[in-house]
This record gives C-alpha cells, sequence and structure tokens, in this order.
C-alpha cells in the first residue's frame, strides 16, 4: 500500500513521472498478492492487463477490471509509460484528477478482493484451531478406560 499511497499523493502535488512508476508498481504488488492469495502462480512482469487476463477465469475481482474498457486502457498506458518513464526515454504528461481516481478504482477492486480473502482463510485457521483443539482435548484410546477395558 505504501506504493498506492506515494503515487495518489505525487499526483495531487503535480508530480508526473515518478507517480506513474509508483501506480504500476502498487497495481502490480496487489496482484501479484491476490493472485498468490488464490493459490495461482506466475503473473506476468510489468504486464498488468496480461496478468489479469491469465487469471480471470479463477479470480471474480480481475474479470471485473477486465469488463470495464477505461480502466484496461488506464493499465495498458500504465504498462507502456512504466518501462519509458523507468529508464528515462519518455517524458510525461498526466491528467492527474483522472489517473487518481482510476487508481483508486482499481486499487478499491483488488484491495477488497485482498480483504475478503484474508477474511476467508482466518475463519479457516479458527476452525482448524477450533478442531485441533477439540481433538487434543479427547484422551488417546490407550489412556482411554473404556477403550482399555475391552482390549
Amino acid at each position: 500500500m505504501a506504493f498506492y499511497v506515494l503515487a495518489r499523493r505525487g499526483f495531487l502535488l503535480g508530480y508526473h513521472g515518478a507517480p506513474v512508476i509508483a501506480v504500476q508498481q502498487a497495481i502490480e504488488l496487489l496482484i501479484k498478492v491476490v493472485v498468490q492469495q488464490h493459490d495461482r502462480k506466475d503473473t506476468e512482469q510489468h504486464r498488468v492487463v496480461s496478468s489479469l487476463r491469465k487469471h480471470q477465469n479463477h479470480i471474480s475481482s480481475f474479470r471485473e477490471l477486465l469488463n470495464d474498457e477505461m480502466k484496461v486502457r488506464f493499465l495498458n498506458q500504465l504498462s507502456e509509460a512504466y518501462n519509458k518513464l523507468r529508464y528515462g526515454e519518455a517524458g510525461s504528461e498526466t491528467h492527474a484528477d483522472r489517473a487518481v481516481q482510476r487508481l483508486d478504482e482499481i486499487v478499491r477492486v483488488l484491495w477488497d478482493d485482498y480483504l475478503g480473502t484474508l477474511r476467508w482463510l482466518a475463519h479457516v485457521s479458527m476452525w482448524r484451531r477450533t478442531t485441533l483443539r477439540w481433538f487434543s482435548e479427547i484422551a488417546p484410546i490407550s489412556r482411554n478406560p473404556i477403550s482399555a477395558s475391552v482390549c
């Protein structure tokens, strides 16, 4: 989330180049986290839309993003600009208000998926702890007086 905060703040302060790189990193890292949480592998390096397409059949938030043409265009432009800005091959010009709006919308979708998966994992983890505690409280068969008398 640090890249997201830096990108958002940079745009609002009127910077152009560095926030684009931070936006790319923020979105790319969120995609990687969501992919890992869904037990999927292999994201496309610095190719945000390709990563979304690769996993859209298994991750509904990716389908949601891909169904919005404006977001897909924004992400494609972001991926194209990322390498050019990163290696100093191009100057930059952005419409900060629109970029921040798209960034917020995309991060919200990915962050909601991330938190939803965390809640599910926490629920499963709690169930496992409860089940393990229940089984550990049952005396082993060799110490159980009923089973000892049967043997």
